[in-house]
């Protein structure tokens, strides 16, 4: 069911759009802002959507025990991360 390490694990697809365009505004003079919001954004969006199309993809069903599972976890986090990468710059 829904525990803390569900939780701990969902936050990384749910924060992790943040990580790439907040690095990039601290370390990149050309960053930016607009880029960094639209990045962050669309990133949690995708990372949603990726979490869950994995989800139904991989166990034909959603629910919280399969929202919580290490695949759909894992792709809802890189797609996080690395789109909202791409996005910002």
């Amino acid at each position: 069911g829904l525990n803390l390490g569900w939780v701990y694990q969902f936050m990384g697809t749910a924060i992790g759009s943040a990580v790439i365009p907040l690095w990039n505004m601290l370390m990149w003079k050309d960053a930016n802002a607009i880029g960094a919001v639209v990045g962050v954004w669309s990133g949690l969006v995708l990372a949603m959507i990726t979490w869950v199309a994995v989800t139904a993809a991989q166990f034909d069903e959603v629910t919280v025990e399969t929202l919580g599972a290490l695949e759909p976890n894992l792709a809802g986090n890189l797609v996080a991360i690395l789109s909202s990468g791409l996005i910002h710059v």
